[in-house]
């Protein structure tokens, strides 16, 4: 192969897996809230090609029990899986979430692809029942055959640390964000995992066995916005 065509092609998969992509579009005019995340791809498993993880992102807000999704990956969102009918281990707490509130014509308008490359950005429009209220949002991520040495690959179905495909569980992340305040931010915290085998949709606060996973993502930031006027 010619060396300036070795060099474009360097080039090119340099360009992708450096780039961010978007999900969601606002009027800044408004109040908004911006999800940043950084992937972590040498803890990724590789499984011809890189394993992205699957990840759901949902908004609580306690007193008036609005429950929302804002966002979704592909397979988890459409249940469609390679392989396998469905797959409760992936995202077991959203997957719990999504029939509590019986979230299902607004799951397509929040479902993407699974974003690859360097990260990963999600904007989302407050609406006016959220002003001046204390927001949870939690981010569920989970990437299969991550096994580690309680969750083994040649566990037995007997054993405590069988998770069929998955490896470690999924991981919950949870951070606040106040609306009714200025510009503010955080950075979200592991505050358990769901069930390994996808049976509940609890989340278990003890992550003791829990190593690789805590890393799949290399930062989170949740950002609340105002309002400054225009368009995104």
């Amino acid at each position: 192969m010619p060396r300036h065509l070795l060099l474009i092609i360097s080039i090119v998969l340099a360009i992708s897996c450096a780039s961010r992509s978007e999900k969601g579009a606002v009027d800044t005019g408004k109040p908004y809230i911006k999800i940043d995340l950084t992937f972590n791809p040498e803890t990724y498993p590789w499984l011809m090609g890189k394993k992205y993880p699957t990840f759901a992102v949902w908004i609580e807000e306690k007193k008036s029990g609005y429950i929302r999704t804002i966002f979704v990956t592909g397979k988890a969102g459409k249940n469609k899986w390679m392989m396998a009918d469905e797959r409760p281990s992936s995202a077991p707490v959203w997957l719990g979430i999504k029939k509590k509130a019986a979230l299902t014509t607004e799951i397509d308008s929040v479902t993407g692809a699974t974003p690859g490359g360097e990260g990963f950005t999600i904007y989302w429009q407050v609406p006016e029942n959220l002003a001046n209220r204390s927001v949870d949002i939690f981010l569920e991520g989970n990437v299969s055959f991550d096994y580690n040495d309680h969750y083994r690959k040649d566990a037995g179905k007997n054993d405590t640390g069988y998770s069929d495909v998955n490896g470690q569980p999924s991981l919950v992340w949870k951070g606040t964000i106040n609306t009714g305040g200025g510009n503010s931010e955080t950075v979200p915290v592991i505050i358990g995992h769901g069930s390994v085998l996808g049976t509940d949709s609890v989340i278990d606060s003890d992550l003791s066995r829990i190593t690789s996973a805590k890393n799949i993502f290399s930062y989170i930031k949740y950002s609340y916005f105002t309002g400054t006027g225009g368009n995104r």
